[in-house]
């Protein structure tokens, strides 16, 4: 939805939530977190209903709980009503929420997809936890046993981990008879074009190689969003790179009198403190590094950076250690359903109490919470543009 300004100070929540395609009503409360230093994005889904779930390793008939064990992954679910909503492991969810239309202040609210992936495990009772993971939860189905010795583009890595999970969660899927249409695994066009190496990964999934490799040991960001492709199919893009989405693209306004309804933000006065700084680069077909500044001060490991040579890179690190040694904001923004910040954003930020505060934030980490006596927040964790390398 275009942004606007938000008039009045009522508003009704309103929720639905769909699994495998099917309506299975409005959740109790829900808390969808997300940092950057994840891969996978997470949501905690009450439900009011009572269920009851067990986990077992054989097929149970003629009952109302059906377990399975499918090669070495176990599911366990429950048959609930008649038309048996498969809440399950592998089963696919997507949560929307949105305010209720106000015709007195004329205001129309579109309905936002929070939350688009798939459920990780049930826990009955009363309510029902329902506990999932975006899109990169099939990123753990498949096994990996390769090696990138020689240096790999590491668009090359992502196409080799999507074929291997694309192919077992698909079947995962099927042996469970979970029929939904859900998206495919691709690498995303926007990812880091750069190299790297790889030991051996042995008996390890996707996700575990992406993690460690990605994440771990080069120090980039990753994850997985849904959206639609040239073609209009629904595609699960499969990101690694910096993290840092364009920088000339309208930021999202957050206003102290308009939609910020409480923050915590930080300054830190950085000209006396000591760090240490690490930079990685691919030279020579291996993985370089070289760190900076004081033995014992606040570590900062840096990116990988393609394309550079040792000497361009320990300039890259001085660099950014004299960066450090400025005053920096950092800390958390509570916002309203609306406008709909994502992972990367840059917002637009006015203070309008301590002007010191306002400015141009990088969001590094995302958080949104319903249930019980309160509606919609948006908590968003969030430091200066000029430093989003260093969290």
């Amino acid at each position: 939805m275009a942004e606007k300004r938000i008039t009045g100070n009522f508003f009704a929540c309103n929720n639905e939530v769909f699994v495998e395609g099917k309506s299975i009503g409005k959740f109790a409360s829900i808390e969808i977190e997300h940092d950057r230093k994840d891969i996978a994005e997470t949501a905690t889904i009450e439900m009011p209903f009572y269920s009851i779930a067990t986990a077992a390793a054989k097929e149970t008939s003629g009952s109302s709980i059906a377990v399975k064990r499918v090669g070495k992954y176990s599911t366990t679910y429950v048959r609930i009503n008649p038309d048996d909503w498969n809440i399950k492991v592998g089963a696919s969810i997507q949560v929307y929420g949105w305010y209720e239309d106000n015709e007195a202040l004329g205001q129309n609210f579109d309905k936002l997809l929070l939350f688009d992936g798939y459920i990780r495990s049930v826990e009955g009772g009363f309510p029902t936890r329902i506990k999932c993971e975006d899109c990169s939860f099939a990123l753990r189905f498949g096994t990996v046993n390769q090696s990138f010795t020689s240096e790999t583009k590491i668009a090359a890595l992502l196409q080799s981990m999507c074929d291997i999970s694309n192919e077992a969660f698909a079947k995962y899927r099927k042996d469970n008879g979970l029929t939904a249409p859900v998206p495919k695994l691709v690498p995303d066009g926007k990812s880091m074009d750069s190299g790297f190496v790889l030991k051996p990964a042995a008996a390890v999934s996707p996700y575990d190689v992406i993690s460690q490799v990605v994440v771990g040991m080069y120090k980039l960001y990753s994850n997985v969003h849904t959206d639609t492709d040239a073609a209009g199919n629904s595609v699960a893009y499969v990101y690694a790179g910096l993290g840092i989405s364009d920088s000339n693209a309208p930021a999202k306004r957050l206003d102290t009198s308009v939609n910020v309804i409480g923050r915590s933000i930080t300054p830190t006065d950085n000209l006396f403190r000591n760090f240490r700084v690490t930079v990685r680069w691919i030279e020579d077909g291996g993985l370089k590094s070289y760190s900076t500044g004081s033995d014992n001060g606040i570590p900062y490991e840096m990116p990988l950076m393609p394309g550079r040579n040792s000497s361009q890179m320990k300039t890259t690190a001085e660099s950014a250690l004299s960066g450090l040694r400025v005053n920096r904001n950092k800390g958390t923004i509570t916002t309203l359903l609306y406008p709909e910040v994502k992972m990367f954003d840059y917002v637009e930020y006015t203070d309008t109490i301590f002007s010191t505060l306002s400015g141009r934030y990088y969001v590094i980490g995302r958080k949104i919470t319903c249930g019980g006596s309160r509606g919609f927040y948006q908590t968003l964790t969030v430091t200066d543009e000029t430093l989003l390398f260093l969290g």
